[in-house]
């Protein structure tokens, strides 16, 4: 198996104070405005809305906190979310875990670390002169995403990982940085959709590749599902905007 569980943590969360009467603040307008907006989605219940609002005021007022006296933040407010993303996790566990897919899983999270697979794929893509504005457009969407999101949206969002709601041994070591949104898949997608956007016509393989590493981060039990999600999201976004700069990259010219 890819872990041992050696004791669930306690999930309860200690009791908060009820919000005195005053002035509007910036957590309970986050709380209003994300109850208005679940109500407008066909389908969405008013209860379940005012709970998800009162998870994202909780975690609003924490960071509101910190901004105001340099304070750690309070555990994970929103963990009780996560319930149906713990699920997954261990729905993944339950039907493949097993130590040769612990070995695979191993190989591909490591070719996504620091980007490396797709660092050394953009170096020779730009070596090549045929294929040199698909290596440049590899290379630029990974600082991209290495600045938008593991230098800035990881630690805005500052998502725990799944790993710190319980004991576990896990097969590598234990990242310290947020969770959200995945840096690997962030970076793998991007590199795609630039080989994509620029006619590279080997881009399916390494998409699988990308998937690949991808999955292996859930099931490494680092990411939650939603951090691949959130992760593919800004890679394709990453992916067009590097194309989108090439023509101000003068090396190419």
């Amino acid at each position: 198996m890819l872990f041992r569980k050696n004791k669930k943590r306690d999930r309860q969360e200690t009791d908060r104070p009820e919000q005195t009467a005053g002035r509007a603040s910036f957590h309970e307008g986050v709380g209003k405005g994300t109850e208005q907006f679940l109500t407008r989605i066909p389908g969405m219940d008013r209860q379940t809305a005012r709970e998800f609002a009162r998870h994202a005021s909780e975690a609003a007022k924490a960071w509101e906190d910190f901004a105001e006296t340099g304070a750690t933040p309070p555990a994970e407010p929103l963990k009780d979310t996560y319930r149906w993303e713990f699920k997954w996790l261990n729905g993944i566990q339950n039907v493949f875990a097993n130590r040769v897919m612990d070995s695979i899983m191993l190989v591909f999270s490591h070719l996504g670390d620091v980007g490396g697979i797709w660092i050394v794929t953009g170096l020779l893509l730009l070596l090549n002169q045929s294929f040199r504005r698909t290596g440049a457009a590899v290379l630029l969407a990974l600082v991209l995403s290495a600045i938008i999101c593991n230098g800035i949206i990881k630690n805005i969002v500052g998502r725990a990982r799944p790993y710190s709601y319980e004991q576990l041994e896990l097969l590598i070591r234990p990242p310290k940085d947020p969770s959200f949104p995945s840096g690997h898949t962030s970076a793998s997608v991007a590199s795609v959709m630039a080989m994509a956007l620029t006619g590279f016509s080997w881009w399916p393989l390494f998409a699988v590749i990308a998937f690949l590493i991808a999955f292996s981060r859930m099931y490494l039990y680092v990411h939650f599902p939603s951090d691949i999600l959130g992760g593919a999201a800004f890679g394709l976004l990453i992916g067009w905007l590097a194309v989108r700069m090439l023509p101000y990259i003068t090396i190419l010219r």
